[in-house]
C-alpha cells in the first residue's frame, strides 16, 4: 500500500538512517565501498602498469583472460559458499582477500604475478555484488530491500568515482606500482569492514 503523506518511516530503512543505527550497516557498506575503490583502481591500471612494465603482448592478453577466468570461478565459488550456512558468513571477508592478495601479486615481476593476481582478483570480482546482495536481502524485510540497498548501491558508486581519481594522483606522483599497493589496500581495508561486519553479527 502506498505510504500516507507525513507518515513515519518504519522497519529497516528506519533503523539503517538513525545515528545509534549506523555501526549496523557501516561493516557491511564500508567493505562494498572498498571494493568499489580497489576493484576499479585496478582493472583501470593494470594494463597500464603491464605496459610501463614492458610486459610482453602475450603477458598482457593473459593478464586479461585470467581476470576473466577468476571472475567466472569466483561466481560459481561465490555461489557454493553462500549456500553453504557454515561459510556463507565469511564470504565477503574471503572475496575481499582474494582481492587484496591479487593486487597486490600483479606488481611482481614477469608474466607469473600479474596472471595470478588477475585471478585471485576476478575471483571476488563478480561475486562480490552478490555476496552484498545476497547478506542485505537476509537482513531486511522484501518491502524494505531495494530501498536499503540502495544505500549499498551508492557506497559502491562513491567508491568506483573516487578509486581512480585517487590511483590516477599516485600513478602520477610515485609511478604504476603504487596503483596496485593502493588496491590492495583498499581491498584489505574492505576485508577488515567485512571481518567487522562478521563480528558485530556475532558470527
Amino acid at each position: 500500500m502506498p505510504r500516507a503523506a507525513g507518515a513515519l518511516v518504519t522497519g529497516p530503512v528506519a533503523q539503517a538512517l538513525a545515528p545509534r543505527s549506523a555501526t549496523a550497516w557501516l561493516g557491511l557498506f564500508g567493505a562494498y565501498f572498498m571494493f568499489g575503490v580497489g576493484y576499479i583502481a585496478y582493472s583501470t591500471f593494470m594494463g597500464g602498469r603491464l605496459a610501463a612494465a614492458q610486459a610482453d603482448t602475450a603477458t598482457i592478453v593473459w593478464s586479461w583472460v585470467s581476470l576473466g577466468l577468476g571472475s567466472v570461478a569466483g561466481s560459481v565459488a561465490g555461489a557454493a559458499i553462500v549456500s553453504t550456512p557454515r561459510l556463507k558468513p565469511w564470504a565477503l571477508v574471503l572475496a575481499s582477500f582474494a582481492g587484496a592478495a591479487g593486487s597486490a601479486a600483479a606488481i611482481q615481476a614477469g608474466p607469473i604475478g600479474p596472471m595470478l593476481g588477475a585471478v585471485l582478483v576476478g575471483l571476488g570480482l563478480a561475486s562480490t555484488p552478490a555476496i552484498v546482495t545476497a547478506f542485505v536481502r537476509e537482513r531486511t524485510t522484501d518491502a524494505d530491500y531495494a530501498r536499503l540497498f540502495s544505500f549499498g548501491t551508492a557506497a559502491l558508486g562513491v567508491g568506483q568515482l573516487l578509486g581512480p581519481l585517487a590511483a590516477g594522483a599516485l600513478a602520477d606522483r610515485i609511478g604504476p606500482d603504487a596503483v596496485m599497493l593502493f588496491a590492495a589496500a583498499a581491498y584489505g581495508a574492505g576485508a577488515a569492514l567485512a571481518g567487522y561486519d562478521l563480528l558485530r553479527r556475532g558470527r
